[in-house]
């Protein structure tokens, strides 16, 4: 009765397996997660912010149109009318080109208002030639927004980076557990079918009745073992069902999801990536050149602050038309011109040096921790690249291992039918085997994962 009740319990285990099976591939996982991950739209996010701070920071340089109009009525008497319009355009740092019209008239006009009857048209040039001549806030802002975008397009691939590592470690564990399910159910079958064989000989009298004993212990002990594998999986697939999203949404948790593929083929694949990225360097991890673009933009700001420690001198030339008749384009003259000219320099330069020393400090401590971060990542690429071969020594001497338990238990089972054994030393021989085969699976994961965390450093999980 005992053994009926657990073939019963058995079967209610492995029936996960012949509930209409959906399956599932790492090409496919990886392209879902690829294209509907929550985390990947939310990089692609991050890198859109950073576009779009280059077409705010170019929008300083946008054509600027401007008009006044004033005018003065009192007690009876228009004092005055004066309206002028412009067109200005920035052409580099602190330079622009100008373009206006004037008209003023009255009775009580000041003077430097006056024009003609159809007004003054003029052309005209704004430049700074000390502070603001090389770099000013405009031209900085523009290059900032530069590195600011690629640093958030190095953002956006960490971001990609790391959940495809993740995703990519989830379904290697998932071919893991799947592994180690089938394994333990082919050994409680082989338990369960050489259970019955043993009662049958025991019925017989050609072995003790102590054999039975001793065989279904084992199949109790495979029993449990199965149990725990198959909650493993399952557990497992919850995880994968969290990554493995599509048309935007998670899939749900299907207990009877299983891989179309196996561990030994996701092995092949990482292994030729592997070599063809083993002769490549981190520079390209994302970390690496987030840091070199924040760098970059650091020092665009070490270039302003040293901008400011210059005097200010602005120059202002406008060239006027001439007065023309009803009807006429007006023209230019060299001779009617307006100039002006501004200087300013404070006395200590206190903020102008105190902002730039901050400038530079700030520019040596990102060095510092970019120093710190490449070195750090080649040397955990070093150490991966010597763990990965290692690994690689491991799943031989695992297959050896294997092949090994193997014969030992044919060679046992040999002399268990010539009567030299016992079937204490078959299931013990068998045990050995089951745990070479679990020991395989475990360290072919450990080499897939060792691969991908390889490419993570690199920065190339999206061409696995």
């Amino acid at each position: 009765m005992k053994t009926k009740l657990t073939w019963i319990c058995l079967c209610l285990v492995c029936s996960l397996a012949a509930q209409d099976p959906a399956v599932l591939n790492y090409s496919k996982f990886m392209a879902n997660v690829k294209t509907y991950h929550p985390m990947i739209k939310l990089a692609g996010a991050v890198g859109e912010i950073g576009e779009e701070s280059v077409n705010a920071a170019r929008g300083n340089y946008d054509p600027n149109i401007s008009g006044t109009y004033s005018n003065k009525y009192y007690q009876g008497r228009d004092y005055y009318s004066v309206f002028g319009s412009e067109i200005k355009q920035a052409i580099f740092t602190n330079q622009s080109i100008k373009a206006g019209f004037e008209y003023g008239s009255g009775n009580y006009l000041n003077p430097s208002d006056y024009t003609p009857g159809n007004g003054v048209a003029y052309l005209g040039l704004e430049a700074s030639l000390l502070q603001g001549l090389v770099i000013d806030k405009r031209r900085a802002d523009v290059l900032k927004a530069k590195h600011f975008r690629s640093m958030n397009e190095n953002e956006k691939r960490h971001i990609s980076n790391t959940i495809l590592f993740e995703s990519a470690c989830a379904y290697s564990d998932w071919l893991l557990k799947r592994g180690e399910f089938k394994v333990n159910r082919y050994f409680t079958d082989l338990a369960q079918v050489r259970l019955e064989g043993i009662k049958a000989l025991s019925f017989a009298g050609e072995r003790p009745s102590i054999d039975t004993t001793e065989t279904a212990m084992l199949l109790q002990q495979r029993f449990l073992d199965l149990q725990s594998s198959t909650i493993e999986f399952q557990k497992q697939s919850a995880l994968i069902a969290i990554n493995n999203w599509d048309n935007n949404e998670a899939a749900s948790f299907n207990p009877a999801l299983i891989p179309s593929d196996s561990l030994e083929q996701l092995m092949e694949l990482v292994s030729k990536k592997f070599m063809e990225n083993n002769n490549s360097d981190g520079r390209n991890n994302p970390l690496v050149l987030q840091y070199r673009s924040k760098l970059d933009l650091l020092d665009v700001e070490r270039r302003y602050r040293a901008e400011l420690v210059k005097p200010v001198l602005n120059f202002n030339y406008n060239l006027l038309s001439i007065p023309v008749n009803t009807g006429d384009f007006p023209s230019l003259s060299l001779n009617n011109y307006k100039w002006g000219a501004q200087l300013a320099f404070p006395l200590f330069l206190r903020n102008s040096r105190a902002e730039l020393s901050m400038a530079k400090l700030r520019m040596n401590s990102t060095n510092f921790e970019y120093e710190l971060k490449q070195t750090e990542i080649q040397n955990k690429l070093k150490f991966t690249s010597s763990a990965v071969d290692v690994l690689a020594l491991q799943l031989q001497t695992a297959e050896k291992n294997l092949d090994y338990s193997k014969r030992m238990l044919e060679a046992e089972k040999l002399k268990f039918e010539n009567g030299e054994s016992s079937i204490f030393l078959i299931n013990a021989r068998e045990n050995k085997w089951l745990e070479a085969e679990l020991k395989r699976l475990e360290t072919m994961n450990k080499y897939i994962k060792a691969v991908f965390d390889y490419l993570y450093l690199k920065g190339n999980m999206d061409d696995l």
